[in-house]
């Protein structure tokens, strides 16, 4: 549950990924994206039309091996 809205986010994160933070945490569950009854302005479908999944293709993502993950060192 979330009771209060008292967001500090690094000032590095992308400006979609905080648009998507702050639809996610809406005090109302039912006014945050992707909790909306199929065909509002926030159903699932909305959520994956976030500019923060841009170049996702959620058809295909099932299908698609997991990226190679980068060494540091």
């Amino acid at each position: 549950m979330i009771s209060e809205r008292k967001l500090i986010l690094p000032k590095y994160l992308p400006v979609e990924a905080i648009d998507l933070i702050d639809r996610l945490l809406q005090l109302d569950p039912f006014s945050r994206i992707g909790a909306g009854s199929a065909g509002s302005g926030n159903d699932f479908e909305k959520l994956k039309q976030h500019p923060f999944f841009k170049g996702i293709n959620f058809k295909k993502l099932h299908s698609t091996p997991p990226p190679i993950p980068y060494e540091r060192f």
